[in-house]
């Protein structure tokens, strides 16, 4: 993946989630969600 890509990923789920990856609380509340998503079985990875 292109780095442009990368960062245009990452501005994309900043503007989904309404957060700021930039902060590191913001970041772990975010990992700790899909992790709880994941475990519960509301969340899937792809196909």
């Amino acid at each position: 993946m292109h780095r442009t890509t990368l960062y245009y990923r990452l501005q994309r789920v900043e503007s989904l989630a309404d957060t700021d990856l930039k902060d590191g609380n913001e970041r772990l509340c975010l990992h700790l969600a899909l992790k709880l998503g994941r475990l519960t079985g509301r969340y899937q990875l792809g196909p």
